[in-house]
């Protein structure tokens, strides 16, 4: 199996906690989504939409275990999905410093 590396169209700010070399579009999706979609410009996102299908972003974005409020509520707006389906907003609504 060949590796899809991380392309140049993703800034590497984006993944400061990990080695951007050891990354792989596929295997790696479920990490790479969130974080384009929390932090990502405009320009990654629309990489991110254009590459993955959309049943792989949907995928990663519910079971990502944190995003912004802002990222789950637009994806939850763009795709229909309800709010309790991600795991980031059940972790979000049992958060004491939220409340």
């Amino acid at each position: 199996m060949t590796k899809a590396p991380v392309p140049g169209k993703l800034s590497s700010h984006l993944f400061w906690d990990v080695e951007i070399s050891e990354l792989d579009l596929d295997r790696n999706a479920g990490y790479i989504i969130p974080r384009v979609m929390d932090y990502g410009n405009w320009d990654e996102v629309r990489y991110i939409l254009d590459h993955y299908p959309e049943a792989v972003i949907k995928d990663a974005l519910v079971k990502a275990p944190s995003l912004q409020k802002l990222t789950l509520n637009f994806f939850h707006t763009l795709y229909k999905i309800p709010l309790e389906e991600f795991k980031a907003w059940n972790k979000l609504q049992h958060a004491f410093w939220e409340r």
